[in-house]
């Protein structure tokens, strides 16, 4: 009887640690695809990175410079001549000419589907 009791009782203890591991993957898994909890830019932040990026685009930037400049690559929409940004409501495009490398040539910032939009031209 005694041994079978050590060997319920190491048994019952295995089970407990399976358990208690099994439960952590499971809570570290969910905060890993929550994004841990924090750390994450808010939806609010990346707009207002969009907005800052804008005011701050010149003439003769690239590509990269655009990029750079916004901190995230474009999400909404990317062909050879343009980059497009939309977190929730901001919407933002910028249209480049390939003229030896790509360089920006317009840009425009919406806040709302409905909103007329602010516009920037760059001379090429």
């Amino acid at each position: 009887m005694i041994g079978q009791c050590k060997v319920g009782f190491g048994a019952q203890m295995a089970r407990r640690a399976v358990l208690r591991l099994g439960a952590g993957g499971v809570l570290a898994a969910g905060l890993a695809a929550c994004g841990g909890g924090g750390g994450g830019d808010s939806t609010a932040e990346r707009q207002q990175a969009l907005r800052d990026a804008f005011a701050k685009l010149r003439d003769g930037m690239v590509w990269t410079d655009v990029e750079a400049l916004v901190g995230f690559p474009a999400n909404d929409n990317r062909t050879d001549i343009s980059l497009t940004w939309q977190i929730g409501s901001v919407w933002m495009n910028v249209v480049f000419v390939s003229t030896g490398g790509k360089i920006i040539s317009a840009a425009a910032l919406k806040e709302t589907a409905n909103d007329v939009g602010q516009y920037k031209s760059f001379n090429v």
